[in-house]
């Protein structure tokens, strides 16, 4: 048997991938990627004989493509209302009929010995009779009331009739006779969720369940449907609609969830795994020991067994796996155990491995207890901080999980925490629950892993802040200024500065900041309007500010009637300065050479006034003088 699981490379290409139909005279296979549900990205991949991948249909041509049947030359595509022809050899598509417009959702396609193709309506509980040669006309078959959440079909020749499969709790089985067209429940399933059906050489049926939580897996019937299902591979995130290529006795699953394709070969020959770790009668393990092994190609599952004789008598774990790495637990300080695998096909079962052997510490180290976040706390921040109790070593290791059981692997796992605290640096989702634990180690000798404990994430978005300065729609602001706003529940802040008010011409974006204040390194330029925001973060992203704009000084103005209407003096100036106007002054404001604010004084509406100056070192100022109507820029040179 040979597992291809799609790497990186692959992978970018599947997205969604829902249904697979392989093409004899060709060699290649056929994947519908669904891609982003109600948009028009959907596409056909065409996956050749040595594993490349190539559009057939690329997007922007099909919205949500899932069930395919190839007839003749033409592969028959379901998506959502309409029914689309593609010819293989122009690799176009040539035609398409709508089916419906109202609450369809197309899913399943097979075909008859007749020339009629059926594809299943998961909505409706309909299902669509198309003459191949003629799919422009259609037959609607309704059976609502007798059939729901129709999906995955298969054409059953000895007994002339469709297998349909339901998406549902406890999913049921349906035959659809070809002779009568009534409907019947065959099989009643405890199964979740059936999206696929096939069937291999020897008529036995495969079926993917979704399953809860969308962990779920390929469940074996026999011939007659009659005894319980049996998982023979798993658990997958999303295992669409499957099929078995007879030609190549492969099976083919579609895991939409992952972004993957699963190529699994039925045949029958698998070997044992070889023992990697630990290494053959090697001595001094803590409580908990990870058990690894090699990789065979052929296997969906392993059965791991530890004992604590050579004959495996005394069994303590008998456990299967479908990874490559077990993780067991040790009840005994000081104790030789036995160790030994096999693997399982889909069919077939090999021989045990050889027998390894591993002895325990003299001591373990104490269990850490779990702290913060507490079990069951149902407000916790993305990043949140993990607190445990000390044990009697140096280190730490801790893990987060998805599963309470430790299914599969982590999210995240961190190694070498030298304390009992450990603030997460990296987001998690929210509103989702998260389990999590800890184990002491030191080398091989460790603790065990603690209880799992669980919470969900779900904190607040920080409000956005209120601007300070500059103002709205303020004026002559120095080129330099500083951006003060609002402190709120926050860690830190970003800041945008545009030259537009849609901001597609950012000038100014600082990220982590975490005090409340900016000022820009470099200047801005003169007599320029601009627009500013800043929005907060917690680890969750919160709202923008409302945006403020305002106007840079235009530092070669200088309002002409200031010499009549207003008069600074001395200037030079060493500690002070006099102001006589015609108009009441609000404020005054002393700007540097380099456009940066020296001074700022409220005045509140005097005509004449003195300023205090004698705090300002020695240079070329700019002083500004704002009134109700009207601002007045004048020189000002200072002389200590």
């Amino acid at each position: 048997m040979l597992l291809l699981t799609c790497g990186n490379a692959l992978s970018q290409k599947y997205a969604q991938p829902e249904s697979v139909v392989y093409d004899q005279h060709r060699d290649c296979y056929y994947i519908s990627n669904v891609g982003v549900q109600g948009v028009y990205d959907g596409q056909i991949i065409k996956r050749n004989p040595n594993g490349t991948l190539e559009y057939l249909i690329a997007a922007n041509q099909l919205q949500d493509p899932k069930g395919m049947y190839i007839v003749g030359d033409t592969l028959f595509v379901a998506d959502n209302y309409k029914l689309y022809y593609i010819n293989l050899t122009s690799r176009a598509i040539v035609g398409s009929t709508i089916l419906g417009l109202t609450n369809l959702f197309l899913n399943d396609i097979v075909a008859d010995e007749q020339g009629y193709i059926y594809i299943s309506d998961t909505y409706q509980a309909n299902i669509f009779r198309v003459k191949a040669s003629k799919p422009d006309k259609f037959e609607q078959l309704s059976f609502l009331g007798s059939m729901s959440n129709a999906n995955g079909m298969i054409f059953d020749k000895e007994n002339n009739r469709i297998l349909i499969v339901s998406y549902q709790p406890n999913a049921l089985i349906y035959a659809l006779s070809l002779e009568t067209f009534q409907i019947s429940v065959i099989r009643n399933s405890s199964l979740s969720y059936l999206d696929g059906i096939a069937r291999d050489r020897e008529g036995n049926y495969y079926v993917s369940a979704w399953g809860n939580n969308n962990i779920g897996g390929i469940y074996k019937y026999n011939k007659q449907l009659t005894e319980p299902p049996t998982l023979v591979y798993g658990p997958l995130n999303g295992p669409a609609d499957i099929l078995i290529d007879t030609t190549n006795n492969m099976l083919v699953i579609p895991e939409m969830g992952a972004n993957k394709v699963h190529f699994v070969s039925l045949s029958n020959e698998i070997q044992p795994p070889s023992l990697l770790f630990p290494p053959n009668n090697s001595n001094g393990f803590g409580r908990s020991v990870d058990l690894r092994f090699s990789k065979v190609f052929e296997a969906v599952r392993y059965e791991v067994q530890v004992s604590n004789d050579e004959s495996f008598s005394n069994i303590v774990l008998s456990k299967e796996t479908y990874d490559t790495l077990l993780s067991v637990e040790l009840e005994q300080v000081s104790t030789k155990y036995y160790w030994r695998i096999r693997s399982f096909s889909l069919t077939e079962q090999s021989e045990w491995s050889e027998v390894w052997t591993f002895t325990s510490a003299a001591n373990f180290y104490e269990k850490p207890l779990l702290l913060q976040p507490s079990n069951g706390n149902l407000k916790t921040p993305r990043q949140p901080t993990f607190v445990w109790t000390k044990s009697n070593q140096s280190l730490y290791k801790l893990q987060i999980w998805t599963n309470e059981k430790a299914q599969g692997k982590p999210i995240t796992e961190i190694s070498n925490i030298a304390d009992t605290t450990y603030k997460l640096s990296i987001n998690l989702e929210l509103q989702n629950t998260y389990y999590w634990r800890v184990m002491a180690y030191s080398g091989y000798v460790n603790s065990g892993w603690s209880e799992m404990s669980m919470f969900y994430v779900n904190e607040t978005a920080p409000s956005a802040p209120l601007l300070y300065s500059p103002e709205n729609e303020a004026t002559n602001t120095s080129l330099t200024h500083k951006f003060i706003w609002q402190k709120t529940d926050a860690e830190n802040y970003r800041l945008q500065v545009s030259k537009t008010s849609n901001f597609n011409n950012v000038v100014i974006d600082v990220t982590d900041l975490t005090d409340t204040t900016f000022t820009p390194t470099e200047q801005l330029e003169e007599n320029t309007r601009y627009w500013w925001r800043v929005r907060a973060y917690t680890g969750s992203q919160g709202r923008w500010s409302p945006v403020y704009s305002f106007t840079t000084l235009n530092l070669a103005s200088v309002n002409e009637r200031a010499n009549n209407r207003l008069q600074v003096y001395p200037n030079p100036a060493n500690s002070y300065i006099n102001t006589k106007s015609d108009e009441e002054i609000y404020q005054v404001m002393i700007i540097n050479s380099i456009g940066q604010l020296v001074g700022y004084y409220n005045i509140n509406g005097e005509k004449t006034f003195r300023i205090d100056i004698d705090r300002i070192n020695s240079g070329n100022y700019y002083i500004l003088f704002k009134s109700k109507k009207n601002d007045y820029l004048e020189k000002l040179i200072i002389k200590k």
